[in-house]
Order: C-alpha cells, then structure tokens, then sequence
C-alpha cells in the first residue's frame, strides 16, 4: 500500500518531466514610468456658474477645461447644484446646455439638458451624453480627443428667448454646475 501511494505522489511529477517552466521574475514586465494602476487616470472638477456666461447672443460658450493630447473621456456626470434662471432680457424657462469639444459641439453631453429644473445630474443616462459618449458610440469605452494637440471641454448655455447677456454683464441671476469628468491619458 505504501508502494501504490508514493506512486501515485510521484505522478504528477513524472508527468511534468521535460516541461521548461517560466520564473514568475523572467515574466514580469515592468515600466519604470508607472507608478500605479491610476497613473493614467486623471480626474477633473469644474464649477460653472451663472456669472461667467455673459455674451451678448443667445448662447454663450465656456471652455470647462483643456486636456493634454492622447486623453480619453471615460466618464462625465454633471451636477446642477442651483438651477439657472434670468434676471432679465433671457427667459428662465428656455435656458439648456450643450458640452462638445469645440464651442457648439455635443459630443460629451447632448444639447437640450434643461437648466432651469431643480437640481439634478446629467450624464446618469445614455440619453444625456453626447454623439461620441453614448454606449453605442463610445470607442474602446470612451471619447477620444486629439492624438496631438490639446482637447478643450466646452460647455454651451443657450436661451431660447433673449440674449444670455450684454457682452460685459450676464443677464441671469442665478445657477451653477459642477463638471466631474473621467479621463484616461496615453
């Protein structure tokens, strides 16, 4: 009996003659200019409120943030802490936002978002992001910007009735919304 159990803890051994094994040291490849899993994750907050919107048209656009090139936008929620509303000339009921990657566009949030409801977060729904953020757009779990060049987030408040200011001084007393955004970089 002691014969057939040695046999039988010996098998396996016997089975894995011949077999090159790899050291877990000979495996790893390392980079020397990682530091952890989140080096490549960087996170933006960014506050805009009414005062900062303030052209004499009925949209008024401003640039949220510049990211570096080979930067990815994984994520982007928008939190509307106080609803937007006018003090004069714009209507309070028609003020919406858009935010693209250029004044105008809606790649990262869909135009129409609704500034003058309560508070709320935009960017919880497929249906609040833009063309390039929805799940059926979104490439490798993303939005790209450019490979070479710097990539601006630019957010667009528009009044569907009267200018959102005079070109110096805003015509809306009240909002405010914080940008949280996810970002990869290459």
């Amino acid at each position: 009996m002691k014969r057939f159990l040695l046999a039988l803890a010996l098998l396996p051994l016997a089975l894995l003659a011949g077999v090159t094994w790899l050291s877990a040291q000979s495996s790893v490849v390392t980079n020397p200019n990682v530091t952890g899993l989140s080096a490549n994750l960087a996170s933006y907050k960014v506050t805009a409120s009414y005062t900062q919107f303030a052209a004499a048209a009925v949209t008024s656009d401003l640039t949220l943030v510049s990211l570096p090139p080979k930067s990815q936008i994984i994520a982007v929620v928008a939190d509307l802490t106080t609803q937007f509303n006018c003090a004069s000339v714009c209507t309070g009921s028609s003020l919406s936002m858009m935010v693209g990657t250029a004044a105008g566009g809606s790649q990262v949030m869909a135009s129409g978002l609704d500034l003058d409801l309560a508070t709320t977060q935009f960017g919880l729904a497929d249906a609040n992001m833009g063309s390039g953020l929805t799940r059926a757009a979104a490439i490798q779990g993303g939005l790209f910007g450019s490979w070479t060049a710097a990539t601006p987030i630019v957010m667009r408040l528009t009044s569907g009735v009267g200018n959102v200011g005079n070109g110096t001084v805003t015509n809306l007393s009240q909002g405010s919304v914080t940008f949280y955004v996810l970002v990869r970089r290459f």
